[in-house]
């Protein structure tokens, strides 16, 4: 199993001045299966092992949510999963968290049907009747075009049976933001809120002290801390 690619970049303003608390933007692409993104933009999700074939007996669930999205765009690049016409064997199933019904693809987006008599070649004769057969075009029920889902939290499950492997999907998923939503301005407040908490209370237990400049300290202090423990964290990583 890959570990996913993980890029972090720390946005620093100096708190007790300006009252910006440190942020943290987080991009990922992974090949894991499954995981979790919340509050990132841009994702892009691939099929465990991808481009190579997957593996047998798969059951992987990712979990993109945004705040402030009112919908995702969800981009094929590449999708090969075994084809059936009800996608009874392998799959990956999109749904909007909150709405009814949710989306099964399977197959290719790059097959191209062909309903000649020679495509039916070594089919059973049900599979070669005359006109368009689902059963016959692999690109039937394939994800070949980009598709919206409505909502601010979607679940993508990639299951597999013990059959037929191909090299699966490679995807990205797009959050379309509200814009009269901020989900940093509302970082920022809440950060904001805890960090007046714990000077208030600083300077409760403070009487002898000059109160606001017991605040002052307490909320650099512990902002700093906190950027410091972060970036040592991944330093040494």
């Amino acid at each position: 199993m890959k570990i996913s690619q993980l890029l972090v970049t720390a946005v620093v303003g100096k708190p007790a001045e300006e009252g910006i608390a440190p942020r943290f933007s987080v991009s990922r692409t992974t090949e894991q299966c499954g995981g979790s993104f919340i509050g990132e933009t841009v994702v892009d999700i691939r099929s465990p092992g991808f481009p190579g074939n997957y593996a047998d007996n798969l059951n992987c669930v990712w979990v993109v949510q945004h705040d402030c999205a009112n919908s995702f765009t969800i981009t094929p690049r590449s999708f090969k999963i075994e084809h059936e016409a009800y996608c009874d064997y392998d799959s990956l199933t999109i749904k909007s968290v909150g709405a009814p019904g949710s989306d099964e693809f399977c197959g290719d987006k790059d097959f191209v049907y062909n309903s000649d008599s020679s495509s039916c070649s070594g089919s059973s004769s049900s599979w070669c009747s005359s006109g368009y057969s689902s059963e016959l075009d692999e690109s039937f029920n394939a994800l070949i075009e980009p598709i919206t889902k409505l909502g601010n939290e979607l679940n993508i499950v990639f299951k597999t049976d013990n059959g037929v492997n191909k090299p699966g999907f490679d995807i990205q998923i797009t959050a379309n933001l509200d814009n009269s939503c901020s989900a940093d301005s509302s970082a920022d407040n809440s950060a904001g809120s805890s960090a007046d908490s714990s000077a208030d209370s600083s300077a409760n237990n403070s009487a002898d002290d000059s109160p606001d400049d017991s605040a002052d300290d307490t909320v650099q202090t512990a902002s700093c801390f906190d950027l410091s423990a972060v970036l040592d964290t991944w330093r040494r990583r």
